[in-house]
């Protein structure tokens, strides 16, 4: 009798304790909404924390650059992958066969094509103690990469836009890096090797910081002046793909560039930027200017004078 009574007592709480059917269903829908609801939300910050990687990643190592410029009173370049490799690579292998059967020079070029429009790395055309008119490259840093799914934008590794002269440059909120040649001058000869400081010669897009921390650019007689202009290196999110043939080799030509976000507003809502603003801070730049200023969501600026970079997002910049 004492044991039915105590069965009976137990079943009767587990009973209680569990869950039916019902509740289970209305459970799992809640987590479901709430999964719904907080992913995109996650996602989002991984996508900024990305960013943010990128921009302090390049920032910290244009500012190594630059240190490096004044302690050693030289001229500190920071070279990006060009986006014409195959290009370099003809002048290398006039057959074009695959790389693993020619000299390490052409391996070397080939493994900078995952390097494109990611890809940087600090030389300098001198080295301490050299004597006027010497010069000895030397990179001082590895070829690096931004974080996965980051890239610079595009525009910044054109040589030509918009119907312009290959050799002319614009403004400073839609020009592509500095090279080896002005316009208004025939090219001149590329003076910085690549990949490696034994490699041949290439013309490279850079920045170049001078002996006092400045901005300088090479003009059509080849002697280093001030560049006269900031440096605005903005970032997309994105993907670089390059066409391969049925072993997996890299095809020659040029590679397709998906940029999936890092856009700054729209059309719309830069107008409504625009009317309210100040009337003061319009008249120190166009609506062209604050249209292109805004167009991506981060990016780099470099000043002339000082050479300092800082990070600026949408709709925070102004000129200096």
């Amino acid at each position: 009798m004492k044991n039915s009574e105590i069965n009976r007592r137990r079943h009767g709480a587990l009973g209680q304790g569990a869950f039916t059917l019902l509740e289970l269903l209305v459970v799992t829908g809640i987590i479901a909404v709430l999964v719904s609801i907080t992913l995109p939300a996650m996602k989002g910050l991984g996508r900024s924390a990305t960013n943010k990687g990128a921009t302090r990643q390049l920032v910290e190592d244009l500012r190594f650059a630059r240190q490096v410029a004044l302690r050693n009173r030289s001229t500190v370049y920071v070279v990006f992958t060009p986006t014409n490799i195959w290009d370099i690579i003809k002048n290398v292998d006039k057959e074009m066969l695959p790389p693993r059967k020619k000299d390490p020079r052409l391996l070397s070029l080939t493994n900078m094509l995952e390097k494109q429009f990611s890809g940087y790395a600090i030389m300098s055309m001198r080295s301490v103690g050299d004597q006027p008119g010497q010069s000895h490259p030397n990179y001082l840093t590895e070829w690096k990469r931004l974080p996965a799914g980051m890239l610079i934008a595009p525009y910044k590794f054109m040589d030509w836009r918009k119907g312009k002269d290959e050799y002319r440059r614009g403004d400073e909120y839609t020009d592509g890096f500095q090279r080896d040649h002005f316009w208004g001058h025939a090219p001149q000869m590329p003076l910085i090797p690549f990949p490696l400081a034994d490699s041949s010669p290439a013309r490279l897009p850079h920045v170049a910081f001078n002996s006092r921390g400045q901005l300088v650019k090479r003009n059509g007689f080849g002697k280093l002046v001030p560049a006269g202009r900031n440096e605005i290196i903005p970032f997309v999110e994105g993907s670089v793909f390059h066409d391969r043939d049925r072993f997996g080799n890299y095809r020659p030509g040029w590679p397709d560039v998906l940029a999936t976000g890092g856009f700054g507003f729209d059309e719309a809502r830069l107008i409504e930027l625009w009317n309210e603003m100040p009337p003061a801070e319009k008249q120190r730049m166009t609506w062209d200017q604050f249209r292109d200023n805004n167009r991506y969501h981060s990016k780099i600026v470099i000043n002339h004078i000082t050479g300092r970079a800082r990070v600026e997002t949408a709709a925070a910049a102004t000129i200096d």
